[in-house]
């Protein structure tokens, strides 16, 4: 999963919901940023966004 850091909003909802605690809000950009190793991809962080548009699936990346 990658998040596009110019959409997001760092409203922090996607942080609870991650089953596998690979997000959090990177303090210098003040943006949600995904542990690329930790991440499933259950896509379940997408159900937390504000605006499901700032998720892009990029599994070729992982």
């Amino acid at each position: 999963m990658r998040l596009s850091p110019e959409r997001c909003v760092a409203c922090g909802n996607c942080i609870p919901i991650c089953p596998m605690g690979a997000i959090a809000i990177n303090p210098a950009t003040r943006r949600a940023e995904i542990d690329r190793d930790s991440c499933v991809e259950c896509f379940q962080c997408f159900r937390g966004m504000s605006q499901e548009r700032l998720l892009r699936h990029a599994a070729h990346l992982k």
